[in-house]
């Protein structure tokens, strides 16, 4: 695995120290995501959202991030396809856009809610629908 990265082959948080194997990698990226898939609140509209994918896509293109080209591929497919996850406005005091992100990468692990062009997308229970000014 080579030399330590945090939170790309390590933990992060209290977990920093410990260094992943690559099997561990899949179930600490899954249980990451649904640590930190969090929010309150309405939710943003489908054009902020997408805005703030793009941000992050633009943001990852810069090479400093260390994320993989498989996930900016996944952020790019969201928004070529036209899914736009459900990200409510609130999420944690002192986490930055964690929650908010982690809403995000909910739906590219199959757990997240999300609208398509026309519908709500999700897993286990119904999308609350935007507010009609925020659309």
């Amino acid at each position: 695995m080579g030399l330590p990265v945090y939170g790309a082959n390590t933990g992060v948080g209290s977990m920093k120290d410990r260094l992943w194997t690559v099997d561990d990698l899949v179930e600490f990226n899954t249980a990451l995501v649904k640590a930190h898939h969090f929010g309150t609140g309405p939710l943003f509209s489908k054009a902020i959202v997408r805005k703030a994918i793009a941000i992050r896509i633009n943001t990852a293109l810069g090479g400093h991030t260390g994320c993989s080209v498989d996930l900016v591929k996944a952020f790019l497919a969201l928004l070529e396809r036209g899914v736009v996850p459900a990200v409510h406005r609130h999420g944690s005091i002192g986490c930055a856009d964690i929650g908010l992100m982690g809403q995000v990468a909910s739906v590219l692990t199959g757990t997240g809610q999300a609208f398509s062009r026309a519908s709500c997308l999700t897993p286990t229970k119904p999308c609350a629908a935007p507010a009609s000014n925020l659309l």
